[in-house]
């Protein structure tokens, strides 16, 4: 597990270093972005510089409540190396046989997906709704500015302490 931007105190792997480790050993790379995640939205090279080696990551974690201005929890994890949605079945999926698939998933057909399989809060659709809005009200132009703005307010403050 990598870390970009732990949230106690900023900290940031080398990610390209872990990630040859990783490859080496045939290991699944996870990178905790939950806090710096956000880094992609800047367009300072000095912040962008430490998002480098992200793109080997086989799962990243995004928390978009700390740092993309998402006004309730919401969580991602992206899978960049897992594209085809059988193979996300077979590596990640978990059995849930208690939860009953229901009619409407596939639009009253009967065999819809069972979306619980996928994450421990299956039933609670609507958890990206916050991010969804964030996005379309600000656009990655509007997370940008508010993503560089609080870096400058940040270096700032660090100049006057």
């Amino acid at each position: 597990v990598g870390v970009l931007g732990g949230t106690v105190n900023g900290h940031v792997d080398d990610l390209s270093a872990l990630a040859e480790v990783c490859q080496r050993h045939g290991a699944w790379l996870h990178v905790d972005a939950i806090w710096g995640g956000a880094l992609a939205y800047s367009a300072d090279p000095t912040c962008r510089a430490y998002l480098r080696g992200l793109e080997h990551a086989d799962s990243i974690a995004i928390g978009p409540q700390k740092w993309l201005f998402t006004p309730r929890l919401c969580a991602l994890t992206l899978f960049p190396k897992l594209l085809d949605p059988d193979e996300f079945d077979a590596i990640l999926a978990s059995a849930m046989p208690y939860s009953a698939k229901s009619d409407d998933d596939d639009g009253g057909e009967g065999g819809g997906a069972n979306r619980g399989m996928w994450g421990l809060q299956g039933s609670r659709r609507a958890d990206c709704l916050p991010l969804w809005a964030t996005m379309q009200v600000l656009g990655r132009r509007g997370v940008q500015e508010y993503v560089d703005g609080s870096i400058q307010l940040t270096r700032e403050l660090h100049a006057a302490v």
